[in-house]
Parts: C-alpha cells; structure tokens; sequence
C-alpha cells in the first residue's frame, strides 16, 4: 500500500475561481487504500 498518494483527478473548480497564489488543504481520508480521496480547500492569499 502506497501511504502518500490522494485522488485529486476529477477536481472541479469553478469559473469564479481567479488565477493567483492561494494555500491548498488536502484533508486526507483516512483510508488504508493505494489511494486516498481528499477534500481540497484554496485559501486565498492576502497580501
């Protein structure tokens, strides 16, 4: 079992999203799986 791979391939982000630097929170499942899903979080970026 491969621990630090995650599904991110079908992620949807919307139009209204701009290009720019944001943080990205992958919240990991906590799945024993070759593959974990994860729930991407952008936080944008002030500065």
């Amino acid at each position: 079992i491969d621990m630090e791979r995650t599904i991110t391939e079908f992620i949807g982000v919307p139009d209204d999203v701009k290009d720019d630097l944001y943080l990205l929170n992958l919240s990991i499942s906590n799945l024993k799986n070759d593959a974990s899903p994860s729930r991407p979080v952008l936080f944008s970026i002030f500065y």
